[in-house]
């Protein structure tokens, strides 16, 4: 009952703080979905911990300036590709769904994503503000692995919640690979001695929840992080994390996987042969046949209502790009990998512009989250992860990250000061 408490009154000082400051109303918002109290916090009966500090986030950000960050060029086309995605989504649940009430509820929660990241592009004022809003993320994705692994084996959390969903309100494996380049970079690059030490204490944890998953795709996703971190980091800097690639080459190995775990990855050379990864060949069949007799989508989360007459049994696309584009039409599809595409871009634009030598840490922070996004599209090639919040997270933080960079703001402004900007919404 204690530790259920502890979360309770850490909940009850997030909603205090987000009314006092727009900033930690986004790192309430970011710890609520990835410390997700209700699953550890089992003997409290508050359950829509999220709901409440998202609500009291959007009133916080009505109440204090807006960001005065601008727009450098095509950053801004971000998130104007995610809300006509979102109304893509909407429009096609409505009129195209098989069960349009079921479309349109789904809907309207991934536009809550969407409004909780584009916001998070208006309450950050200075670099200070960014560092907080992302060592939130790496704070809150410990929590989460931490009590992935080592919190069941205590019972703080409930079997149930092992090995593949784990304990975060989506899949948890997607948050994984997005969060892991930040720690190991933050490891290495930290700007502080603390910042350093979380990002060693992490490394293993997240590691190891990404074993307990049991997931072929995310050890795929994990290889192809491996390389990028290498091929992306200047060289000086990627000579130096060899070291560290090593250890934790040695610890996945050597200590985190159990005996069965590289017989099942092994079945990564024969997909054919394994009825699971056999059975993706025909799931990506009906996809396409699907998408060709509803080129306009089958509506949001519909995916799966549809499939029966496609596959033959009612099951999910296992695949990002088959989702996106056969629930909400091909003109969904472009709209949402726009948003992507312009994310890498202007990530790119950052890693290109730092100091081979000496990278700014604007700059490690935006190499994190370009390969973390890689590791998530590469998992999402065989898993459906288009709903993972701090995917969309990430691009908000791209967004911001790029302004900082190429248009800091001449002066850093109090962002609880009153002003004539106006609140988010003026």
């Amino acid at each position: 009952m204690l530790k259920s408490l502890i979360y309770l009154l850490l909940f009850v000082i997030g909603i205090g703080a987000t009314i006092s400051s727009s900033l930690w109303g986004g790192v309430t918002v970011i710890l609520a979905y990835l410390l997700n109290p209700h699953l550890v916090a089992r003997e409290i009966p508050l359950q829509r911990y999220q709901f409440y500090a998202t609500a009291a986030f959007v009133l916080s950000t009505m109440m204090y300036p807006a960001s005065r960050l601008r727009s450098v060029g095509v950053d801004k086309w971000v998130f104007t590709f995610l809300w006509f995605y979102v109304a893509d989504c909407c429009v096609v649940s409505l009129l195209l769904s098989r069960d349009p009430l079921w479309a349109i509820d789904h809907a309207i929660e991934f536009g809550k994503t969407i409004l909780v990241a584009w916001l998070l592009t208006k309450i950050v004022h200075s670099e200070r503000d960014i560092r907080i809003l992302l060592i939130a993320c790496v704070i809150g994705g410990f929590h989460a692995a931490f009590m992935h692994t080592v919190g069941i084996d205590l019972d703080w959390v409930s079997e149930k919640y092992k090995a593949e969903y784990g304990v975060l309100p989506e899949a948890q494996a997607p948050t994984n690979l997005l969060l892991l380049p930040l720690f190991v970079l933050i490891a290495m690059l930290g700007s502080t001695r603390y910042e350093k030490l979380l990002g060693w204490m992490g490394l293993p944890i997240v590691l190891n929840s990404i074993v307990e998953s049991y997931q072929r795709a995310y050890f795929v996703g994990l290889l192809a992080e491996s390389v990028f971190l290498l091929l992306f980091l200047p060289k000086r800097i990627a000579i130096r994390l060899i070291p560290v690639l090593a250890v934790a080459i040695v610890l996945y190995v050597s200590v985190l996987t159990p005996e069965n775990y590289w017989s099942w990855m092994d079945t990564i050379n024969e997909p054919t042969k394994e009825g699971s990864a056999a059975s993706r060949y025909d799931l990506y069949k009906a996809s396409g046949e699907m998408l060709a007799d509803h080129p306009l989508g089958v509506g949001y989360r519909s995916f799966i209502l549809e499939s029966k007459k496609y596959y033959g049994a009612s099951k999910a696309a296992h695949s990002t790009i088959c989702t996106v584009a056969c629930e909400t039409g091909v003109q969904g599809f472009c709209l949402w990998l726009g948003a992507v595409l312009t994310t890498f871009w202007i990530l790119r634009r950052i890693r290109k512009a730092a100091d081979p030598s000496n990278p700014h840490q604007l700059e490690v922070y935006a190499m994190g989250i370009e390969i973390g996004l890689i590791g998530w599209l590469v998992g999402g090639l065989f898993h459906s992860d288009h709903q993972t919040d701090p995917a969309y997270w990430f691009l908000a933080f791209a967004v911001v990250l790029h302004r900082l960079r190429f248009a800091p703001p001449e002066i850093e402004l109090d962002p609880n000061a009153p002003d004539a900007a106006g609140s988010t919404f003026g």
